[in-house]
């Protein structure tokens, strides 16, 4: 009797540690997935944008993280001798520290973020910083679920007609998401316009019939 209730225990210790071992993997596999990008990106800047920010969603820092890489990329805009001091490849090792000091400083200390700094540094890839954080921003939006839109027209679009645009971009299959709409000016297209929908282009410009006339042209000649 003791031996069949000493067996009986054991197979229920054996049990409960398989269904626990399975509930840990299962567990782990959420966090890995939940921390995974929501976009795929490419080249070195998506790389490393993607890497960060699954450090930060490992370590619960992914909205310090955000801003701190914000308030950075603005400051780099707005001193350009910075940006061009951070990209340029002949700096020798103790301005790549003081670099890492500053750029650490910059965004409040934090130590995911110095740690990361540090790794461009040695990497050999802190010229990268200005585009790593734009993708950065784009594994953000995507996450929120935001698609940025710009509509490129010869002349600036009064609101009216941007939420006019608006309106049929959200009603189109590329509308899935909250719309972020920017009007850009640029006078070389000449008329029409030029949307770009996430990933998508919409070419419907002057300039575009234009060069697509020329090159029948061409062809035919």
């Amino acid at each position: 009797m003791m031996n069949f209730m000493r067996g009986s225990m054991l197979r229920q210790v054996k049990t409960g540690s398989l269904q626990f071992s399975r509930l840990g993997v299962r567990n782990a596999a959420t966090a890995a997935a939940s921390a995974r990008p929501p976009i795929q990106l490419h080249g070195l800047d998506g790389v490393y944008a993607s890497s960060l920010y699954t450090a930060a969603v490992k370590e619960s820092k992914l909205d310090r993280v955000e801003k701190a890489l914000t308030t950075l990329g603005a400051t780099l805009k707005e001193r350009p001798e910075l940006s061009q001091f951070i990209s340029n490849p002949s700096i020798n090792y103790e301005d790549k520290k003081l670099i890492v000091s500053s750029l650490s400083k910059m965004t409040g200390g934090d130590a995911l973020l110095g740690n990361f700094f540090n790794l461009l540094s040695v990497n050999n890839r802190l010229a990268l910083l200005s585009r790593i954080q734009n993708q950065f921003e784009k594994i953000m939006r995507a996450q929120r679920g935001e698609v940025e839109v710009t509509i490129t027209s010869a002349a600036p679009l009064d609101s009216k007609t941007l939420s006019r645009l608006e309106s049929k971009i959200a009603k189109s299959k590329y509308g899935k998401g909250k719309l972020l709409v920017q009007n850009k000016v640029s006078p070389s297209i000449l008329g029409g316009l030029i949307l770009e929908i996430g990933d998508n282009i919409l070419d419907v410009s002057v300039s575009s019939r234009v060069n697509h006339l020329n090159q029948l042209m061409t062809d035919a000649i």
